[in-house]
């Protein structure tokens, strides 16, 4: 006679309940049931969502925001250059993964939990169906086992500010912003320093007049990918940040999490951090390099800075003075009437379903943001007894998600032995180091070995270690398949295109934005008064993504846009001085890493500095490759001689009239420091050639 199966309550329905979900089916004698308090499934992915931001990308790229077994949709596949996916995609790839897995009749949609409590060995669930904001209370039902999966950024937090209640301005969390169009032209504070702030303030960059970043603390801006060195090559690459940082060749067969790093592990890090931009950091901060680095990620934030779109304030958010209408900082600055204030000031884990007793047992408390509650491993409690957490961190990645659910899976079952009563409590005791050391340090984030903490796992499952280098959920599926080797291959693609320069054009286009100066030499035209040296400065305007004339496709999600102006003097070698001024507007596409070029309408070309309507396409920057110093070949002898001792990476290109165009650009650590535009022109005129350096 088969045993009876044992009941599983999973609270949640978003990535860390649905992969709970799947993981407890693996085992015959599981049956879960998975509580969903929305009408949809995939949390703040769902477009149903409440927090849900349409343009929000993740700050991990597809390769590690993905579970073991089920692979991308092909419309978000290899084909896309842009690795970091937006809400909509993870909300389609967490359906696809539902409709693999969830059974009939094991969902509860529009379910409520409202209270959990253990009695006689069994978990006593209560719950309420929600319907047009009317909520029915549901009989009470015992589980087996429980699974909190509702996740660590669930309620937005909004400090107590002296003022606010009475703000002259808008006052909103980050959670609700959707459109950084509508704050186009408009004066912007954002308030915080972590994740959403560097992104909120990035996104806003080229539409905002004016953003106002008020920051606690000091932080660096990481570029989305990240100058990469192979292990067969020294030719400096460009990767996903995150691909390139978890990799087994970095642990040493180390299968532990550190926590609590030292000042000597600090700095260490504030040493790659600073190493992107090794002569430009900004902002601007000084660093105590003893303390843990603060990061933010953005490919706009810094361009924001080099535009003086973005200023940074290095201080709090005291308090709001209505009559003044100004935000009173700690540092006794004041803004005066922002047009609106956008307090990206994280989020409060709540559990309103467990008892009192329950949240003193994992001495939960609400205004900690960082370490809320204590556990064994961040999954277990012997104070709550046959139950678990899964995803319930700062910093969860869909890795860890999965083996804490297939661990909780393996133990329930029976699989697994449940670790001793004295372990977990050395667990929990290990943990209030964690949060003491957070409180007093501030770390962003207390358990940010993504790759240790993924491998301490894999170790207590007894899977042998990955020869993969590339830490990806794939590594430890539960079974070899197609679909396993389809995500694996990926991420191999992923090498092929960082090996081949993918990323490069991003990086170059990310670097553009400011100001430059230009030293332009032409020569080799039939009229002398054509040759000549002209000097200048350049602009790379950050601005919403322009509308296209009639016959070319619409802007792609993602499409990033400058209009360029240049201006300054032009002396022919005869003596003759002329003012001179060129407009282009330059975009990027992240799903082809691709940057077009474009001209403007003839009266916009004359126009004001600011002004540029789109008129035609000139031509496409995609591929590139690199140079090292050498010998000039043939080929080469008219291009940027002065500087060939600089190794680069070059991009050539044809457009009308343009017999050659060639691009060199160099750069130190992450960014474009300097860079050349040369082409080669056979016109009406005749020929000439014209070599521009830009340098800052």
């Amino acid at each position: 006679m088969a045993k009876p199966q044992k009941l599983v309550a999973i609270i949640g329905g978003g990535e860390s309940g649905l992969v709970a979900y799947r993981h407890m089916i693996h085992y015959p004698n599981l049956k879960p049931t998975l509580f969903e308090a929305s009408s949809s499934l995939g949390g703040i992915w769902s477009t149903d969502h409440p927090y849900h931001r349409p343009l929000m990308t993740t700050n991990i790229c597809r390769h590690t925001c993905l579970y073991s077994d089920v692979p991308w949709p092909a419309d978000a596949g290899p084909k896309r250059k842009d690795l970091f996916r937006y809400s909509g995609d993870m909300g389609n790839f967490l359906n696809v993964y539902a409709q693999r897995y969830l059974r009939d009749g094991d969902v509860r949609m529009n379910t409520k939990v409202t209270k959990v409590d253990l009695r006689d060995g069994k978990w006593a669930l209560n719950s309420t169906v929600v319907h047009d904001g009317n909520e029915t209370p549901q009989p009470e039902e015992a589980f087996d086992y429980l699974i909190t999966a509702t996740g660590f950024f669930s309620n937005p937090y909004i400090p107590a500010l002296p003022g606010l209640d009475a703000s002259p301005f808008p006052v909103e969390h980050s959670a609700v912003f959707r459109d950084p169009d509508a704050y186009r032209g408009k004066s912007v504070a954002v308030v915080g320093g972590s994740l959403s702030a560097v992104e909120i303030a990035g996104a806003l960059s080229p539409y905002a007049a004016k953003i106002h970043h008020i920051t606690p603390a000091p932080f660096y801006v990481n570029p989305l990918f990240v100058p990469t060195t192979s292990e067969n090559s020294e030719i400096p690459r460009f990767a996903p940040w995150d691909l390139d940082s978890y990799r087994r060749a970095y642990l040493d067969g180390r299968r532990r999490e550190l926590i609590n790093p030292t000042p000597e592990d600090n700095r260490k890090k504030h040493s790659y951090f600073a190493s992107l931009f090794p002569k430009n950091i900004l902002p601007n901060f000084n660093f105590d390099t003893s303390t843990p680095p603060q990061v933010g990620f953005s490919e706009l934030y810094r361009g924001g800075i080099q535009t003086n779109v973005v200023k940074t304030y290095l201080a709090r958010l005291e308090s709001i003075d209505p009559e003044a209408g100004a935000l009173v900082l700690s540092n006794g600055e004041r803004i005066y009437s922002p047009d609106f204030v956008i307090l990206c000031t994280g989020y409060s884990v709540s559990f309103p379903y467990l008892t009192p007793s329950a949240l003193e047992a994992i001495s939960y408390q609400h205004d900690n943001h960082s370490v809320p509650f204590l556990t064994h491993r961040l999954v277990l409690h012997p104070d709550l007894p046959k139950a678990g957490f899964v995803g319930v961190y700062r910093g969860s990645y869909y890795g860890v998600i999965e083996i804490q659910a297939r661990y909780l899976a393996a133990i329930f079952s029976g699989e697994k032995s449940w670790p001793s009563e004295e372990e977990m409590r050395k667990g929990v005791e290990i943990e209030k180091s964690v949060r003491e050391a957070a409180r007093q340090t501030g770390i962003q984030f207390p358990h940010g070995d993504y790759a240790g903490l993924f491998e301490s796992y894999a170790a207590l499952l007894d899977i042998p270690y990955s020869d993969e280098d590339h830490i990806v959920a794939a590594n430890y599926p539960l079974q070899e398949n197609e679909d396993v080797e389809k995500i694996m291959r990926d991420v191999q693609h992923a090498d092929a295109l960082s090996s081949d320069g993918a990323w490069i054009p991003g990086a170059v286009f990310r670097s553009w934005a400011g100001h430059w100066k230009v030293n332009r030499r032409v020569h080799g035209a039939m009229q002398k008064e054509l040759n000549g040296q002209f000097e200048g400065f350049a602009m790379f305007h950050m601005r919403p993504p322009s509308a296209l004339p009639s016959g070319y496709s619409t802007a792609e999600l993602g499409m990033r846009e400058y209009l360029y102006h240049e201006h300054g003097v032009f002396v022919s070698t005869s003596g003759k001085k002329s003012d001179l001024h060129r407009k282009y507007v330059y975009r990027y596409s992240p799903p082809s890493d691709t940057i077009s070029v474009w001209g403007v309408t003839s009266d916009d070309y004359d126009g004001p500095p600011e002004q540029g309507e789109v008129e035609d396409w000139l031509h496409d920057i995609s591929r590139v490759s690199f140079r090292r110093p050498g010998p000039l070949q043939e080929q080469d002898i008219t291009w940027f001689v002065e500087h060939n001792a600089l190794e680069h990476w070059e991009a050539a290109a044809t457009e009308k009239e343009v017999s050659k165009l060639v691009y060199k650009f160099v750069f130190e650590g992450a960014e474009v420091t300097q860079f050349g535009v040369g082409y080669e022109v056979h016109g009406p005129e005749g020929r000439y050639v014209s070599e521009a350096w830009f340098t800052r």
